[in-house]
């Protein structure tokens, strides 16, 4: 048996459709065309910069900040515990003042062993001076009772030499008197030998003794300089820099403490773009400002590496700078590095570079239509380039980014 297939109908697309979607396709492309040929924008949505001519200073701009030329670094004594700040950065400091005190248990001891050493080495210098002087006594009464024995021997001699040349008193008994004086003689010769030597070797023994008090004394002030310098001042007039520390802390020898910096000798140090470094060279003058007040300088050094595409310049102050600059002030320098004498410029457009050829609309005498034409960019002086072509002084120019406007169907700009 047969089985009968329905057919599907077909889809009819309905002429209103087509009509309908070909009226709009017209539409959009007369809208796009209509649009493009005639482009407006408001001038205050745009910038728009006057052509001057005249002289132009070439300057190169930066920023950074003023530096002590004289810088001091103080670190810890020793091994110690901060126990006092007294002093905050960037306050002023006088040659002498103290910024902190520190605490080491330890060496405060041995200054206590070192004073003790000492007074014992001082103890003993005198009692050898005084032990030498009571041997010198004792000699010296020696001396003294030798030269008694001698005038009373030769004084026993002279009489007994009248009785012995009568014969009342025998030969040899004066022999005996004559040897006695002798004796007496050599006793006190050897004694005042004696005497020298002893003086001498008293003289030795109180140079080893001093000797010893010098030494102990060198010990206790090398001692008693580092306890002192637990105590931290300021070994010049400036300012604080930094303080790198804080009560409770525990310091290691030759760790850093404070950076104290010079407040009368200060450079300014600046950063500028790499590729304006070429332009600048020694001796440039340079015009500083700190927000504040305005001074003037010169280029003494120019970093030969470049960071972070940046290179850095070191600029002397030319007199003596304004009280209300201080180390590690922000500053901004225009380094003027040459003039352009009677030039044609405006201010730079953000898209601009040297050297090359950019389209800018330039405005009419109306400043209702603006007309993309090509420029010649020169050289540029800060937020100024040179401007070549065709323009004349007065006229004005559109210096925002329209560089999805200016093409061949938008070669005029209307500005309402």
């Amino acid at each position: 048996m047969d089985i009968k297939k329905e057919r599907k109908p077909k889809k009819v697309i309905s002429n209103k459709v087509v009509i309908t979607c070909s009226l709009m396709a017209v539409f959009l492309v007369l809208l796009i065309l209509t649009l493009s040929k005639n482009a407006s924008v408001a001038r205050a949505d745009i910038l728009v910069s006057k052509v001057m001519q005249g002289d132009l200073e070439i300057t190169v701009k930066g920023s950074g900040n003023l530096r002590s030329e004289s810088v001091r670094f103080i670190s810890a004594p020793s091994s110690a515990v901060v126990k006092e700040v007294l002093v905050k950065p960037g306050e002023e400091v006088k040659v002498g003042q103290v910024i902190a005190s520190l605490e080491n248990l330890e060496l405060a001891q041995e200054v206590e062993n070192a004073e003790w050493v000492l007074s014992q080495a001082k103890a003993n210098y005198r009692k050898t001076g005084v032990n030498n002087k009571m041997a010198m006594l004792e000699l010296l009464d020696s001396v003294a009772e030798a030269k008694s024995k001698i005038r009373f021997a030769k004084m026993e001699l002279e009489a007994t030499e009248l009785l012995a040349s009568k014969g009342i008193v025998s030969k040899i008994s004066y022999e005996k008197l004559k040897e006695n004086l002798k004796q007496q003689r050599r006793t006190l010769e050897f004694l005042e030998g004696k005497q020298q030597i002893l003086s001498e070797a008293h003289d030795e023994l109180l140079s080893i003794a001093n000797d010893e008090v010098v030494q102990r004394e060198n010990e206790y002030k090398s001692i008693k300089g580092r306890f002192e310098q637990l105590t931290v001042r300021a070994q010049f007039e400036g300012i604080l820099q930094s303080l790198s520390v804080e009560p409770g802390q525990s310091l290691s020898l030759g760790q850093k403490i404070a950076l104290i910096g010079s407040s009368n000798e200060l450079i300014s140090v600046i950063k500028i773009p790499q590729n304006q470094a070429q332009k600048v060279s020694l001796g440039d003058v340079a015009q500083l400002t700190n927000g504040r007040d305005k001074f003037t300088g010169k280029v003494a050094r120019i970093a030969p590496v470049v960071t972070d595409n940046s290179v850095e310049i070191e600029i002397n102050f030319e007199d003596t700078p304004p009280s209300s600059v201080r180390p590690q002030q922000s500053v901004d320098a225009s380094i003027i590095t040459g003039t352009l004498k009677n030039v044609m410029y405006i201010t730079r457009p953000t898209i601009s570079r040297e050297n090359s050829t950019l389209s800018l609309y330039k405005l009419n005498s109306q400043g209702d239509i603006a007309t993309l034409t090509p420029f010649r960019m020169g050289s540029t002086a800060g937020n100024k380039i040179v401007i070549s072509g065709d323009i004349k002084q007065g006229q004005e120019v559109v210096i925002s980014d329209l560089s999805q406007l200016a093409s061949k169907q938008n070669e005029e700009l209307k500005i309402y």
